[in-house]
């Protein structure tokens, strides 16, 4: 089984689209202190952040970690009228709870602390806290062993369940397990009519802490649908896994040549003091490779709710002492922040905690080597930290897919890093997108081991700290660098692989800082030669030969253009073409249209199979963005509108065929819109139109087919029709289960 060597947050997003966020440079240490007071004061161990199940396999897989099913015997889940069956004590015990049978009665009991379930072997009623529910089929004894129902023990506990019918596995998580939100409100709004403890500050998200996870959705459905918050979310739990073996030595900073460049530093004078706060598992100080390159000023362990930032895990002090391997000689301290407990396990919060205590202590650089699917809270400290000017450094993520899925690693104002092996390969493991940056060494990296001596790790956890590294080091360089400045100081020191500029495997390159390292070229001596004289005869003639003049060497940047105002395209294969243009001070243009990083922001209206053309897919209007790390001198320009439209021809009126729609996780079904004529005559135009979803996690339209995902709602909608003239349907409910 392929570990993951990172943190991975559970569920996405729920109603996040397009907000801006005003956020003062640092939070309040009280406002901090509270929400670290509600993070220890409800830990539990008990918490997950996945349950997988397969059938046939007798094997219970939570957050990477095996567990028999039936402890003792060959039990595997069933399938019984086409929904799953299994022996339920383990699954129950790992999530805190009891088991109890009677055995008079034939009946199961199910609890924990807000839930007690009762279920008969035969009946397909059940009663959850005494309230009688329906089952789609009932508990057996199969083998002589009590098999139950998972989908109906799954809701009663509050677990949400989807079906990954490739593998047929069974995927349990419990998105309320922490029973706390967070929400940013569009306004003002009075939290006082929950029964929970808030903690507020201005411009940052409320965090609102609930005695039992029954109110905390209760109270989360009722946010949602207010419709006068920017976002609202629990506060999920997640994991860290990595791979872990001993190794003779490592070559990551050799390759990165970040020795070359810090000598260089020290030797000219450049070595002030720079923190790289690293949120992790927390810090093995007494490491002799730390000793006198930490602070605990502002140290601090989010999940625990004290300074206490000792590392029982040890992916923190790997990473740390990477960045410290990486900057020799150099001030540069490390600045732990445990945001992960000794199981390398945290929430969003803890996260968002550890960002916001960085900020305040100081810290130049901070470094994430954790991640994963999307959270608005955890985007935004990303983009508060940087606004406020400091540098942050991201792993990619380690599951071979794209960035976008993925929080923080989809933010374009982090530096993200991809992994690259010993032979300057991306990584088979490593995540790619429009969002990374840089590439770095991420396998087989040696360092610190938390009980002493050296261990290897693989993963982008290992490559993040090498990039880490480099930007305390280009800050060191000019402390006035601000965090796009450090980026384009970056650019200028890499391997270009891949694909020839930036590319979503490299990014820009592999970071070498020996192509940064200048030295005091040696003084050349012309001897003075006495001419001999001839005589001239005949005047010679003089040709004057036509030169092309070089471009000028010493030009100056002024910005980028792009070689045309809009795209217009048609939809049935039509590709529009364009440039980007770097312009200088001396009149002269360049084409940069591949050397740059640029994306399509909405791919379900049009798509760029290759930099500079683009090609329809569905009606509506999107736009094409540059990613290029601007600064105050050099002008970026705005997004280019891309415009793609359909001969909808006489359409009056555009409807879906169902009004509602209702689908298991893991079920797909067709999806059709009606085009209704000014004749009257009505015609399925489906492939004309774009449809979207409010929550792609929980189900998406994708060709005319509506795919279930997960247990959840979403509305559908159709999007990006240009014409004022057509009436559209109101959005149409979707309810998966």
């Amino acid at each position: 089984m392929k570990k993951r060597f990172l943190a991975v947050f559970a569920a996405a997003v729920i109603a996040f689209s397009g907000f801006a966020f005003k956020f003062e440079a640092k939070a309040d240490s009280g406002y901090l202190d509270k929400v670290s007071e509600m993070i220890s004061s409800s830990w539990s161990d008990a918490f997950f952040e996945s349950m997988l199940l397969s059938v046939g396999s007798k094997n219970l897989i939570v957050d990477g970690e095996t567990f028999e099913i039936d402890p003792g015997r060959d039990t595997a889940p069933v399938i019984v009228d086409a929904r799953t069956l299994l022996p339920i004590r383990t699954v129950v015990e790992l999530i805190g709870g009891t088991v109890g049978w009677d055995g008079a009665t034939q009946t199961v009991t199910l609890s924990d602390s807000e839930t007690t379930v009762e279920m008969v072997i035969g009946s397909k009623t059940a009663k959850v806290n005494g309230r009688t529910v329906t089952m789609d089929v009932a508990p057996a004894i199969i083998n002589e062993r009590t098999m139950l129902p998972i989908r109906a023990v799954a809701e009663s506990f509050g677990l949400s369940i989807a079906w990954e019918a490739e593998t047929s596995t069974t995927i349990l998580t419990r998105d309320f397990q922490t029973k706390r939100l967070m929400a940013l409100a569009k306004g003002s709004y009075d939290y006082g009519k929950y029964n929970a403890q808030v903690a507020e500050e201005a411009g940052s998200p409320t965090i609102l802490q609930f005695a039992s996870m029954t109110e905390a959705k209760a109270a989360y459905d009722d946010m949602l649908a207010s419709g006068e918050f920017e976002y609202v979310e629990p506060d999920y739990y997640f994991t860290l896994n990595y791979d872990a073996a001993s190794s003779l030595g490592s070559w990551g900073t050799d390759r990165v040549h970040s020795v070359e460049f810090a000598e260089m530093l020290v030797k000219n004078g450049k070595n002030p003091e720079i923190i790289v706060s690293v949120l992790d598992t927390g810090l093995t100080t007494t490491h002799s490779i730390f000793a006198n390159r930490y602070t605990m000023t502002g140290a601090y362990n989010t999940v625990s709710g004290n300074t206490n930032v000792s590392d029982g895990h040890g992916h923190g002090t790997h990473v740390s002492g990477t960045v410290i391997d990486n900057t020799p000689k150099m001030n540069i301290k490390v600045l732990p922040m445990k945001v992960l407990d000794n199981n390398g396990s945290g929430t969003n919060l803890t996260v968002v905690n550890g960002i916001n205590r960085a900020v305040n202590a100081g810290a130049k650089v901070i470094n994430m080597s954790l991640g994963g699917c999307k959270s608005a809270t955890v985007d935004e400290a990303v983009r508060k930290a940087v606004s406020s000017g400091v540098t942050v450094v991201v792993a990619a993520g380690n599951d071979a897919k794209n960035t976008s899925n993925y929080s923080p690693a989809n933010v374009k104002e982090a530096i993200v890093v991809s992994a690259s092996d010993k032979t300057d390969k991306t990584a088979y493991f490593s995540n790619y997108g429009a969002s990374v940056d840089f590439a770095a060494p991420g396998v087989e990296i040696v360092s610190a081991r938390a009980n002493g001596g050296t261990i290897s790790m693989s993963g982008t956890s290992m490559a993040s700290p090498h990039v880490a590294a480099a930007a305390a080091l280009v800050i060191a360089e000019d402390p006035s660098r601000k965090p796009a400045q450090v980026d384009t100081r970056l650019q200028q020191m890499v391997d270009d692989k891949g694909a020839t500029g930036w590319d979503e495997k490299f990014g820009y390159g592999i970071i070498n800082l020996s192509k940064g390292v200048t030295t005091t070229p040696p003084v050349t001596i012309t001897p003075t030669i006495t001419p001999t004289i001839t005589p001239t005869i005949t005047p010679p003639v003089t040709i004057t030969p036509t030169i092309t003049p070089a471009p000028n060497p010493n030009r100056v940047l002024l910005g980028y253009k792009w070689s045309v105002t809009e795209v217009n395209l048609e939809l049935g294969g039509d590709k529009g073409t364009f440039s980007l243009l770097a312009y200088y001070d001396d009149g002269s243009t360049v084409d940069a249209t591949q050397t740059s990083k640029m994306n399509v922001d909405d791919e379900a209206i049009a798509k760029m199979p290759t930099r500079g053309t683009l090609e329809a897919v569905s009606s509506g209007e999107t736009y094409v963005w540059l990613e290029f790390p601007s600064v105050n001198s050099i002008e970026v320009p705005g997004p280019l509108k891309v415009t793609v439209t359909a001969d909808l021809g006489n359409i009056v009126e555009l409807k879906f065929e169902k009004a509602s729609f209702a689908i298991g996780a893991g079920q797909s079904e067709k999806f059709v819109v009606i085009g209704v004529f000014e004749s009257g005559e009505e015609k399925d135009v489906t492939e004309l139109v774009s449809v979207g979803s409010t929550d792609n996690s929980i189900a998406e339209v994708k060709d005319g087919t509506l795919y279930g995902y997960k247990a959840g709602k979403v509305n559908i909608y159709i999007s990006g029709i240009p014409y004022d003239r057509i009436k559209l349907p109101k959005p149409a409910p979707v309810t998966v289960s």
